[in-house]
């Protein structure tokens, strides 16, 4: 595991997870949304991206069904408990992900209450300069007017200081590598 990016991307207020299969990464992902704060709670309303590949999300429908009642939702929408969107790439010392706008589209990670955002073998850089000199050379799949990096769950503070989550997006973030390769080191 990316021990650097986990700590960074924890402080940020973020959880990640890696997963070697993508069997794997449906069975965290199950997990993440059918934990209850408390008994009784609604149904979980999900949004899954039409950006995942075909067997990340046809697997995620069925166990998500198979586990219990769920809601599926054909848009992104603020209605969503939890959006399943896709990512390109992952820096450690920030605990930054990028997502490329021309596969995942913006609005697929800011609705909803949770972002849980994929990848499968993400690009992986150490620091942000790395990031921008493969994005500037074109060795990353990433183009900076395409893209957004996201570094926790929205938050933002007013003048007295008080710290408001899910203001401008997602109170929760999760991430999920999936590395079948067993990789996870960066460039």
């Amino acid at each position: 595991m990316n021990e650097v990016f986990a700590g960074r991307f924890k402080l940020n207020g973020g959880v990640y997870y890696e997963a070697g299969l993508i069997s794997d990464a449906i069975d965290i992902i199950t997990g993440i949304i059918f934990v209850r704060e408390a008994p009784g709670e609604k149904i979980p309303a999900v949004y899954i991206s039409a950006c995942l590949s075909v067997e990340l999300a046809a697997g995620l429908k069925s166990s998500l069904a198979e586990k219990g009642e769920i809601k599926f939702l054909d848009h992104p929408s603020d209605e969503a408990d939890f959006s399943i969107s896709a990512f390109k790439a992952l820096i450690s010392t920030s605990g930054s992900i990028a997502i490329c706008h021309k596969t995942a589209p913006r609005n697929d990670s800011i609705f909803g209450a949770a972002s849980v955002l994929v990848s499968e073998n993400p690009e992986k850089y150490d620091t942000i300069d790395d990031f921008f000199a493969a994005v500037s050379s074109g060795k990353s799949c990433l183009v900076p007017d395409f893209m957004t990096m996201i570094s926790g769950p929205s938050k933002t503070a007013d003048i007295e200081k008080q710290i408001i989550t899910g203001m401008h997006g997602p109170k929760k973030l999760f991430a999920v590598g999936i590395f079948a390769d067993g990789s996870s080191g960066a460039h």
